[in-house]
């Protein structure tokens, strides 16, 4: 059984709980997210960009700016043309760039089965080559898409003039971790560099 001063003390931190909640409402008055402004350049990627057919399904392309190469923006896994909303319109004050989505993501088709890269990069070629967006391209990769970007350009290196990867890493990397077959779809074989 409590003691009545055990249950005063827990009547006087409850007590001071709450003057210091309604105190603190005072001062900071609470605003529904409504209020709060929203972040126009995010509605472009509300709706499809360019549906272009790539033979019976269909990769979305968000295209924009001009210039004498196309610059194109592979995001990472799990990610769409959407990641790139903040990027995107600045690059295109000064060059023509375009941001996918890949096959079952966004706007774009689902593929009949589940994709590995090389099957990405062929979407993206099909559809860079079917939606006339001219090239040459420059490829910028975000993790995964660094992956896909340098299968890309092993493949067609005719149609890439430069390449920036971000936060990517070694195709063969997680292979060698689990002492697998070190092998790079970009490139081959790849050694583990000390």
């Amino acid at each position: 059984m409590k003691r009545p001063s055990d249950l005063w003390r827990v009547a006087l931190v409850a007590i001071s709980i709450c003057i210091f909640v309604l105190s603190v409402g005072d001062v900071v008055p609470a605003q529904p997210a409504r209020d709060m402004p929203e972040d126009q350049r995010i509605l472009p990627y509300a709706q499809p960009g360019q549906l272009v057919d790539i033979g019976g399904r269909h990769i979305n392309m968000h295209c924009e700016g001009a210039g004498a190469s196309t610059v194109v923006l592979m995001a990472g896994i799990f990610g769409w043309s959407v990641a790139w909303y903040k990027t995107q319109p600045v690059i295109a004050q000064k060059a023509r760039v375009c941001a996918f989505d890949r096959a079952s993501y966004g706007f774009s088709d689902p593929a009949p089965r589940p994709q590995i890269i090389s099957e990405v990069v062929e979407d993206l070629h099909k559809a860079l080559h079917a939606g006339s967006v001219p090239g040459p391209y420059v490829l910028v990769g975000h993790s995964l898409g660094g992956l896909e970007a340098r299968v890309y350009a092993e493949r067609w290196p005719e149609d890439i003039v430069g390449m920036v990867l971000v936060d990517t890493s070694p195709a063969g990397e997680g292979l060698i971790d689990e002492n697998q077959p070190d092998f790079d779809e970009a490139a081959g074989r790849e050694s583990d560099i000390a």
